[in-house]
């Protein structure tokens, strides 16, 4: 399991950088508004926080069980949202999910630089931490993506007991019983993963891991192999079961393997904008990984990446390279290549890989450090000043960030032109988190109520909307007094909307993320 033999002493820059996402999420969670998926999941989780109490199981019974039994993601939420509420932090749904999702992107952020430690040594590990957090793509998802945040970190988990255990080169009793305590502490984060798609390939790695570390591969030390991971396996879907009520149920349980398949598929088809044009999720280019990464990662921070892949291609070219690096560039190059391979569905930029995110960190550790190491040949000050190295190239995208607060997501490097080369060709408030600023000019300037037509996720925007207005949503622009526009699909050329005048718009870099749109409305503010 995860022990002081596995945990390395973090120095006191990773502190540091550990101190200013706290300050960051404790900034966020009482201001950045819901996302699109917030209020359909807050009654489904109301009911699961129940059962998590009393375990009664006719309160399943009043769920679409045919269409949410394999989605174990909202059951954590439910047992967060319930014990944040015992502990009277905080009554408000989205802001419960905030500081959960926060504690959640903190153990990643931490797990990051742990294996940045075991990468470059103590005195590199906050680069690991700091250059996953000047991801503006990242940062923006931190705090709010409840599905694909905590499916990075069930991977990173896993990539971290797999360099803690396996570099040793061993399999005996002992690496036996220590390996059960990885897959337990696999099982443990998978506990937590979102979107079961992604459990396969992981447990397929715990079973993987113990054959790798396999030094003499006689009949009997084969069959034994094969009885430990087969119980190494039960561990893991152990943990995963056991940590989800939802999956007690006898219902549940009796279709986990089949709720595992379905979801590996996730059949999810929608379209998107990609390249210029409008794209199917179940029919994306080879290139869409690789190239949306690209353009929503800050350029200096990119070229950090490149080196450090470049290292590791040379490296692995003459049989110099680490098993640390292999790993990182395991971690890179085979899930595109399975999600390729599988045709799986894709969408919303890059909230699908965000798995990928901490090794595209750790790569531009071993690129910087590798650049210091250089530098330090014809300039006796570089390892002096390394640290300033660094922070050149991390500091554009917090400036970014910074910029782009709280729509980070939203950031696009100059491969595209910045926001606005990209605001027609790519996905960008897809989370629709720019209503809750329109609520709120809603809310001042229309107080007593009015009639509102959504192009967009109207539930998100509704929720922030002041209940005691009565305000009422109806199905077609003609009818509202006051028009709410997610710019996205090319919704503001709709002849319904672009006649209606402009009264408030929620933009970033001279982009437009949301436009309000009446009538009967006071004077644009």
């Amino acid at each position: 399991m995860v022990g002081p033999c596995m945990l390395v002493p973090l120095s006191r820059r990773a502190g540091i950088v550990v101190a200013g996402f706290v300050v960051y999420a404790l900034i966020c969670i009482p201001t950045v508004g819901p996302n699109w998926d917030d209020p359909f999941d807050k009654r489904r989780v109301e009911l699961y926080a129940q059962y998590v109490q009393s375990f009664d199981p006719t309160i399943l019974k009043t769920l679409d069980v045919e269409r949410y039994y394999g989605v174990a993601y909202d059951v954590p939420h439910a047992i967060g949202q319930w014990a944040l509420g015992r502990m009277h932090v905080t009554d408000d749904w989205v802001m419960t999910r905030r500081a959960y999702n926060s504690l959640t992107a903190l153990a990643l952020l931490f797990v990051t630089m742990q294996m940045a430690a075991r990468i470059g040594g103590r005195e590199w590990d906050w680069v690991g931490g700091a250059a996953l957090v000047a991801m503006p793509a990242y940062l923006g998802q931190a705090i709010m993506n409840h599905k694909d945040v905590p499916l990075a970190l069930g991977v990173a988990v896993l990539a971290w007991v797999t360099l803690s255990r396996l570099r040793v080169g061993y399999f005996n009793q002992q690496a036996e019983r220590a390996f059960l305590g990885d897959a337990l502490t696999v099982g443990l984060a998978l506990s937590i993963c979102t979107l079961p798609r992604g459990v396969p390939g992981l447990l397929g790695i715990v079973a993987v891991v113990p054959a790798l570390a396999l030094s003499r591969p006689t009949p009997i030390a084969i069959a034994r192999l094969v009885l430990f991971v087969m119980i190494a396996m039960s561990v893991a879907i152990a943990a995963i079961v056991l940590l989800n009520p939802f999956y007690w149920s006898p219902a549940m349980f009796a279709r986990l393997a089949q709720a595992v398949i379905i979801f590996s598929q996730y059949p999810n088809e929608m379209t998107l904008l990609y390249g210029c044009r409008s794209i199917q999720s179940v029919d994306v280019p080879w290139h869409y990984i690789p190239w949306s990464l690209a353009i929503t990662t800050p350029a200096p921070l990119l070229a950090a990446i490149a080196a450090g892949g470049a290292v590791i291609a040379w490296r692995g070219l003459r049989g110099t390279i680490s098993f640390e690096e292999a790993v990182v560039g395991s971690w890179l190059v085979a899930p595109p290549l399975y999600l390729m391979a599988t045709a799986a569905a894709l969408f919303d930029g890059v909230r699908h890989v965000i798995f990928m995110m901490p090794a595209m960190a750790l790569l531009a550790l071993i690129g910087l450090r590798a650049a210091v190491r250089r530098l330090a040949t014809v300039w006796a000050g570089a390892e002096r000043y390394g640290s300033a190295v660094v922070l050149a190239c991390l500091l554009p995208g917090f400036v970014a960030s910074a910029r782009l607060h709280p729509y980070e997501y939203v950031y696009f490097n100059s491969l595209t032109g910045g926001l606005r080369g990209a605001a027609n060709c790519y996905e960008k408030d897809y989370w629709a988190l720019s209503f809750r600023e329109a609520a709120r000019w809603i809310g001042r300037h229309r107080p007593e109520g009015a009639k509102v037509f959504t192009a967009g996720p109207a539930l998100a925007l509704f929720y922030d909307l002041p209940a005691t207005a009565r305000y009422e949503r109806v199905e077609h622009a003609d009818e509202a007094d006051v028009i709410v526009a997610l710019n996205r699909f090319d919704v503001l050329g709709n002849p319904d909307i672009s006649r209606k005048p402009e009264v408030f718009r929620v933009e970033r870099e001279g982009v437009t993320l949301t436009s309000v749109r009446c009538v009967r409305c006071a004077a644009r503010q």
